[in-house]
């Protein structure tokens, strides 16, 4: 029977209340060390989205087929690809801390994107985060998108700069706006890419962030191919418009 202090039941003395504290942290200490080891684990056929554009090496024995707007070619062992946004890869086998996963591609792409099937290599650590980090770049796009048309909504223009020089720049019209091109005219969509060109004009529409602004743009002329149409809407660093209006 344990010894009681100063005979008040229930109640362990000093020693033992120190040892039965020790065991009590070394028994959390293991299931914290466990835990972890447990939820991390990482399965054969187990998935994970794609956050965002990366090269692989294909590692595929037989060769797969890649689609071109012009034909079709075959992706060798050895050679590189795409996996997109939104694509998954599945575990086909575990090899302590590689993968080797097997990719779904999103749609029907088309050029160096990777088609379905292609076999390739992962660090375990970056399938485990994978798909929290789709998750997270899913939500800063919709947040950034709320807060483009939170702008729009107010009407309001600010400064005027010039443009300087070429630069390319991510889209971030809500709704596409018309490419012209010799061969036709295409959309360009949100978080695509076109190029600012000097003597361009850049105009104030609002804050985005303490450090950016969204702007709009009016080209010098009538764009063909990859420069920016007019009416481009993009993120600049605040920083970067003064600098040009002081150029």
């Amino acid at each position: 029977m344990p010894h009681r202090e100063n005979g008040v039941p229930g109640r362990l003395a000093p020693t033992e209340e120190g040892s039965e504290m020790k065991k009590l942290v070394c028994a959390l200490s293991m299931i914290a060390l466990i835990v972890p080891a447990l939820a991390f684990a990482v399965n054969v056929d187990d998935t994970a989205i794609v956050s965002g554009w990366e090269w692989v090496d294909v590692l595929n024995d037989k060769p797969v087929t890649q689609h071109f707007s012009n034909g079709e070619s075959t992706l060798k062992k050895g050679e590189t690809c795409g996996i997109e946004e939104g694509g998954t890869i599945t575990v086909v086998k575990v090899n302590g801390q590689k993968l080797l996963v097997e990719y779904t591609a999103p749609g029907s792409p088309m050029g160096t994107p990777c088609p379905s099937g292609v076999l390739f290599e992962i660090a375990t650590s970056d399938f485990e985060t994978m798909t929290a980090e789709y998750n997270r770049v899913i939500e800063a796009r919709s947040q950034k998108q709320l807060k483009v048309i939170e702008i729009l909504g107010s009407m309001k223009r600010g400064d005027s700069a010039s443009v300087p020089s070429w630069d390319w720049v991510d889209v971030l019209n809500p709704t596409p706006v018309t490419q012209n091109f010799r061969n036709g005219n295409f959309p360009l969509s949100y978080e695509e890419t076109c190029g600012i060109e000097a003597g361009g004009i850049i105009t104030v529409l609002g804050e985005m962030s303490s450090t950016t602004l969204l702007v709009e743009y009016t080209a010098p002329g009538s764009p063909m191919g990859t420069p920016c149409p007019s009416g481009v809407l993009f993120e600049i660093k605040k920083d970067d418009f003064n600098a040009m209006r002081r150029h």
